[in-house]
């Protein structure tokens, strides 16, 4: 019986709780100020970009997409904003150990990172794209319809029968070369973007 569209089990949305928990608090940078302190998200940094809004894909032997719909026009699957780039990219493991720096390839470049997922039985493909042009716009792209919002979490779009297959491809728009890393954990695992916006 197909479970597309399906509300996640409680169980399965702690653990991307957890994973996105650990995730953020394994990050070096831009996570705490000279005194120790958390800094505020879109604090102006000195040099002339602010923090804005993440965006987190993957999750425990499941797929989520979470981010604020808040700060990202559109709909449909199709969310950005305008003046976004990424600044760090990075995939950790199913126990929220990170595997790929992925920052050099996507911080300042104009790229399109493809994340394939399938259902658990391995049918109806169906890819999540996240796309930065810096200064331009930074966004995600998927069927909704396969990731429905979840009615519980406002931030969240979930499918409990998906799992990420495959290889992560990264292409570098300029040189149309792709870089191709393999998901840890045989994808269980999560993709995480941390984006900003000059204000200079």
């Amino acid at each position: 019986m197909s479970t597309e569209g399906k509300e996640p089990k409680k169980s399965s949305r702690r653990d991307f709780a957890r994973l996105i928990a650990a995730a953020g608090a394994s990050l070096p940078l831009m996570a705490l100020n000279a005194e120790g302190q958390t800094r505020k998200r879109k604090k102006k940094s000195s040099w002339g970009k602010a923090q804005t809004s993440p965006i987190t894909v993957g999750g425990g032997g499941s797929v989520a997409i979470s981010f604020n719909h808040k700060h990202y026009t559109g709909g449909n699957g199709r969310y950005s904003n305008a003046g976004d780039e990424v600044m760090i990219g990075q995939i950790f493991d199913k126990n929220a150990v990170l595997k790929w720096e992925i920052s050099p390839f996507v911080k300042g470049i104009n790229c399109k990172v493809t994340i394939h997922t399938t259902r658990k039985n391995g049918a109806a493909a169906s890819d999540i794209i996240i796309r930065s042009n810096p200064r331009v716009s930074f966004g995600i792209k998927f069927d909704e319809t396969i990731f429905p919002l979840s009615a519980n979490d406002e931030q969240l779009h979930y499918q409990e029968d998906r799992k990420i297959v495959g290889a992560i491809e990264i292409l570098n728009i300029g040189t149309n070369l792709t870089a191709t890393l393999t998901p840890p954990s045989a994808g269980v695992c999560t993709v995480r973007f941390h984006n900003t916006k000059d204000t200079d």
